[in-house]
C-alpha cells in the first residue's frame, strides 16, 4: 500500500484488510477515533493513517481476541504506554498458547 495516496474508499480499506465493508462500519461505529471523512455524496474517505490504526485493531481483536471496548481504551492512550500495553498483550497470548500446548502434552502422556 502506497502512503502517497491521500484517502481509501471503505471497499478499499475492507480489501488491505481482508475484511468485510460491515466490519469497517462495525469498527468505525464503536471506535471514535476511525471516524471517517464523508465526500458530498455521504461516502467515507479513510486516511492513511486510520487504515494502519485498522490494521492495529484488526490484530488486536482477531489475534488477541481483545474486546472493542479495551481496544477503544488502549489505542486512545499515549503512544509509549499503548506499546508497552500491546507487548504484554502479545506476551499474554504467547503464554496462552504455550499453555495450551502443554496441557495438550500432558494429556497425551
Amino acid at each position: 500500500m502506497s502512503d502517497k495516496k491521500r484517502y481509501f474508499r471503505i471497499g478499499e480499506v475492507a480489501s488491505i484488510l481482508g475484511v468485510s465493508i460491515n466490519r469497517i462500519r462495525y469498527w468505525e461505529k464503536h471506535l471514535p477515533f476511525l471516524k471517517a471523512r464523508r465526500t458530498r455524496g455521504g461516502h467515507r474517505l479513510y486516511t492513511y493513517e486510520q487504515v494502519q490504526k485498522f490494521r492495529e485493531v484488526k490484530r488486536l481483536v482477531e489475534d488477541l481476541k481483545m474486546p472493542l471496548k479495551q481496544v477503544n481504551q488502549l489505542l486512545a492512550g499515549k503512544d509509549k504506554k499503548r506499546k508497552k500495553l500491546i507487548e504484554l498483550y502479545d506476551r499474554l497470548g504467547e503464554l496462552e498458547e504455550f499453555l495450551l500446548d502443554l496441557k495438550e502434552a500432558i494429556k497425551s502422556l
